[in-house]
């Protein structure tokens, strides 16, 4: 189960989907042949939500997901989504003192 402070990052995460600007990046980057464009988009919602949550919140939805993944709960898709690991790492390497909120 995710916790209130994880649901609320799980919920900036899909906020920065939702962006029009986020959505034609993407859909350039791809025409362009950028086969990684939703895994930068998975990064940058990471950081969104990272930005507005904290760091603790991003990265507790990702230790659960990590979880997910190799419980089979959830099917991984490597084409949308980078490894996890690589995601928790990003977070980790953040510099953000206070979340925005």
């Amino acid at each position: 189960d995710f916790n209130k402070e994880e649901q609320k990052a799980l919920i900036y995460h899909e906020r920065y989907h939702q962006k029009l600007t986020t959505i034609l990046k993407s859909i350039m980057l791809e025409l362009r042949g950028k086969r990684s464009a939703r895994w930068f988009e998975e990064f940058s919602a990471d950081k969104y939500a990272a930005k507005k949550c904290g760091k603790a919140a991003v990265l507790g939805y990702l230790y659960k997901a990590k979880e997910c993944y190799a419980r089979g709960v959830v099917e991984y898709n490597f084409k949308t989504n980078p490894p996890v690991v690589d995601r928790i790492n990003a977070i980790k390497s953040l510099k953000i003192l206070h979340p925005s909120k």
